[in-house]
């Protein structure tokens, strides 16, 4: 399915990322995580998408088998075991909707204000 890792990126919304993945016909086919700050309590959330194509949850467990082979040739700045997790995730979920791979950490506790 695919021959290597050609990039990736992360984009300015809060979190989304992207791969980019070169197929075996040649064509780079880029997957996107959206964990935007406006996605978040949404199931759009965590949701991966292909520019490609409409991803099932087949796909997903394809796409995230293929990606996890490419692990030990290519480099670590490339956050491709985070795509295959969340992939997987989407894939299980039966929907192809988005799953949450692990639940967000909580918010970090406040301070309480000293008195005068």
């Amino acid at each position: 399915m695919f021959k290597a890792i050609s990039d990736s990126a992360a984009a300015a919304d809060g979190g989304s990322l992207a791969l980019f993945a070169e197929r075996i016909d040649g064509t780079v086919e880029t997957f996107v995580i959206n964990r935007s700050l406006a996605s978040r309590g949404t199931a759009d959330h965590n949701r991966v998408a292909s520019t490609l194509r409409a991803l099932s949850p087949a796909d997903c467990l394809a796409a995230a088998d293929a990606l996890e082979a490419l692990l030990p040739a290519t480099p670590r700045v490339h956050p491709v075991e985070d795509f295959v997790v969340t992939l997987r995730a989407q894939g299980r979920a039966g929907t192809g909707g988005a799953v949450s791979p692990s639940p967000e950490p909580p918010p970090p506790p406040r301070r309480p204000r000293s008195s005068p």
